[in-house]
């Protein structure tokens, strides 16, 4: 005889249900009705208290029995739960738990890694996100924390892993929170980069600085040609700018070996747009015309005044101006 059946036959035999119930009931989980069974007065001695603190379906109506039953909840899962130190659970707590897969290991395993004491909502949704006891464990051990349910679950699903969070460490970064480390694996911020970036001279902190250089492509090897340029630049959107606008290493150092020392980044960029080369600021230099201003060059550029133009005008026999 099944668990299920037998468990009907004791509540028929307590006065729980009356013989249709029971009909419904066997149909229910599949089983045809028997008579036999129904009459036994031997079946009445075990008292109905000594039952209903044994047997967890005792304390169901048949709708609800019907219910557990649809739902694939068993009197062992109820047993297991209760043994996790689930109890006095409702219906709908049990079938809950049961479609969401939440097993009492998993409850004993979170349980022994701090987690004790969770209500229904937070256990389904570790299960649902993949909390699982080893993730809350490694965060633990790494120093993360403590840390609540929600930044576990979210932690879990932006696949923040234990290990990035070490070699993010090791890099440089130790003063991270949660919002953090998440941020930079959404954005793909690896420690690599963290420690080829510092170790290029560059030392920032804020987790949003490291997003912007990984998002805008700002290599290491492009801060420590700038640095080695003369360009001593702390500022990362100015990094940035520099990077976006196509003003190498090589460029600045050019302009700044033709005697143009602007420290300036967005000079630097107006220069580099308008086309203003190192080798032209040495050719018009060569013709007399030495320290011109920024927007001086800018304009003889713009108006296609080379030096040959000016060889040739200072060649023409005109009389100074007194």
């Amino acid at each position: 005889m099944s668990e299920e059946r037998l468990m009907i036959m004791r509540m028929l035999a307590d006065g729980t249900i009356n013989v249709d119930e029971a009909s419904r009931l066997l149909d229910a989980i599949g089983e045809e009705p028997s008579t036999a069974p129904y009459a036994d007065p031997a079946s009445r001695r075990v008292s109905q208290n000594s039952r209903r603190d044994s047997d967890p379906f005792t304390k169901f109506t048949p709708d609800e029995l019907i219910e557990l039953r649809d739902h694939g909840v068993t009197a062992a899962f109820i047993r297991e739960l209760r043994e996790a130190g689930l109890s006095d659970l409702s219906v709908d707590q049990l079938i809950e738990l049961a479609n969401h897969g939440v097993s009492s290991s998993f409850i004993r395993e979170i349980g022994a890694e701090g987690l004790r004491d969770l209500d229904i909502d937070q256990l389904v949704e570790f299960v649902d996100h993949g909390v699982k006891p080893q993730f809350i464990r490694e965060m633990r051990e790494i120093g993360l924390g403590p840390l609540t349910t929600d930044e576990l679950i979210t932690l879990t699903d932006h696949g923040v892993k234990a290990q990035f969070i070490r070699e993010v460490r090791e890099a440089g970064l130790r003063n991270l929170n949660v919002d953090d480390l998440i941020a930079l694996t959404d954005h793909g911020v690896k420690a690599q980069f963290i420690r080829e970036v510092r170790e290029a001279g560059l030392h920032i902190e804020d987790a949003d600085a490291w997003i912007a250089l990984a998002d805008h492509g700002v290599k290491a090897q492009f801060i420590r040609e700038v640095r080695e340029a003369g360009l001593r630049i702390e500022d990362v959107e100015a990094l940035i700018e520099l990077s976006e606008h196509g003003v190498s290493a090589k460029y600045i150092r050019e302009v700044r070996e033709a005697g143009l020392h602007i420290e300036d980044v967005d000079t630097l960029i107006e220069l580099s747009e308008h086309g203003v080369s190192a080798k032209y600021i040495r050719e018009i230099g060569a013709e007399g015309l030495r320290g011109l201003s920024v927007d001086q060059l800018i304009e003889f550029v713009e108006h296609g005044v080379d030096p040959q133009y000016i060889r040739e005008m200072h060649d023409l026999d005109v009389p100074a101006h007194n």
